[in-house]
C-alpha cells in the first residue's frame, strides 16, 4: 500500500511549471536570436548585392569631379576581407575615355584604412583608350582645384591615399586627330614620408622605354629628379613619326643608337625652377646625302 503526500505532489507541480517557464524563455530567446540572425543575413546580403552599385555611383561622382563628362561606371564583382579587397570587371567611360580593369586588388591594415590609407593597390590588365584632343581641350579650361602642383605633392606626402601602387600589363591607346599611338606599361609608384618615386618600364609602339622619377619635399623646397632610358632610338623614331610634330624627322635616316636623359628641377607653385638636363647618347648611326655618320658617344647638357 502506497500514498503520495500532498506537499510532495504540489512541489512536483511547481517544478514542472518553472521548467515550462524556463523552456518557454529559452525558446523565445532562440526564436529572437534566429530572427535577428536572419535579418542580419538578409541585410548583409542586400548590402553585398548593392555594394557594386554603390561603388559605381561613388566612382561616377568622383570621376565627374575631375573632368569626365557624364561618366558610366560598371563593376562586376566586389570581394571584401579584413586584410584586403578586390574588384573584378571594372569599366569607366565617357565621351573621351574608355578605361577597363580586369582586376583591382587592395591590401590594407584596418587601423590605417580608418585613416583613409591603404598599404598597396595593384591594377591588373588595364586597358585605356584616350581621345587626347578632348583631354587637351578639357585641361585648357579653368582648373578644378585651387591647389598648385607643389601643394598637391606636399598634401599627398602628408596624407597619402596609398603607400604603393603597382600597375601590371597596362595597355594604352591614345587618339589625337587622325593619329593613334600605343604603349605598354608596368610600373610601381611608392610614397614615403618625404618622397614619391616612380619606376616604370614599358614600350611606346615597339620602342622600349624606362623611367625613374621622384618628387622630394624638404622643409622649404620641393624638387623633381628624372631618368629616361631609350635603348632603341630607331624604334622610338618610328613610334613618334605618326604624331604631328614641329620637327621634320624624315630629313635624316637613323640607323641605330640609344639615349639616356637625366633631368632635375625645383618646383614652386605650378612652375619648374632652374631646370637642367643631361643627354647621353651612343652608338649613333645616321644616313643622309649619301653618307653614313657614326657617333660612338654624344653628350649634351643644358640648364636655365
Amino acid at each position: 500500500m502506497s500514498f503520495h503526500s500532498p506537499s510532495i505532489a504540489h512541489r512536483a507541480n511547481d517544478m514542472s511549471e518553472k521548467e515550462l517557464e524556463t523552456l518557454r524563455g529559452r525558446r523565445f530567446c532562440l526564436r529572437l536570436f534566429i530572427g535577428v540572425f536572419v535579418l542580419l543575413v538578409c541585410g548583409l546580403s542586400i548590402l553585398w548585392w548593392r555594394l557594386p552599385r554603390l561603388l559605381e555611383s561613388y566612382t561616377a561622382k568622383e570621376a565627374d569631379g575631375v573632368g569626365f563628362h557624364e561618366p558610366t561606371v560598371v563593376i562586376e564583382q566586389v570581394e571584401l576581407s579584413s586584410k584586403g579587397s578586390s574588384i573584378t570587371g571594372f569599366r569607366l567611360s565617357d565621351d573621351k575615355t574608355d578605361l577597363t580593369l580586369a582586376r583591382l586588388a587592395v591590401a590594407y591594415d584596418l587601423d590605417e584604412v580608418l585613416d583613409g590609407v591603404v598599404e598597396e593597390l595593384e591594377l591588373f590588365g588595364l586597358r585605356l583608350v584616350l581621345d587626347m584632343q578632348g583631354w587637351v581641350d578639357e585641361l585648357t579650361e579653368p582648373s578644378l582645384t585651387d591647389e598648385t602642383i607643389e601643394e598637391q605633392i606636399r598634401l599627398f606626402l602628408e596624407q597619402p591615399v596609398f603607400r604603393n601602387l603597382q600597375l601590371h600589363d597596362a595597355n594604352l591607346t591614345v587618339n589625337y586627330g587622325d593619329s593613334q599611338g600605343r604603349a605598354r606599361v608596368d610600373a610601381r609608384l611608392s610614397a614615403g614620408s618625404s618622397a614619391i618615386s616612380l619606376d616604370l618600364n614599358g614600350s611606346i609602339g615597339e620602342a622600349p622605354v624606362s623611367v625613374l622619377a621622384s618628387f622630394a619635399a624638404e622643409e622649404n623646397a620641393t624638387s623633381l629628379t628624372s631618368h629616361f632610358g631609350f635603348p632603341d632610338l630607331v624604334a622610338l623614331k618610328k613610334a613618334i613619326e605618326i604624331w604631328p610634330l614641329p620637327l621634320e624627322l624624315d630629313e635624316f635616316l637613323l640607323l641605330g643608337g640609344f639615349a639616356v636623359i637625366e633631368g632635375k628641377a625645383g618646383i614652386r607653385g605650378d612652375s619648374l625652377i632652374s631646370p637642367s638636363f643631361d643627354l647621353n647618347a651612343g652608338d649613333l648611326s645616321l644616313a643622309g646625302l649619301g653618307q653614313t655618320l657614326r657617333i660612338p658617344h654624344f653628350l649634351m647638357s643644358a640648364a636655365e
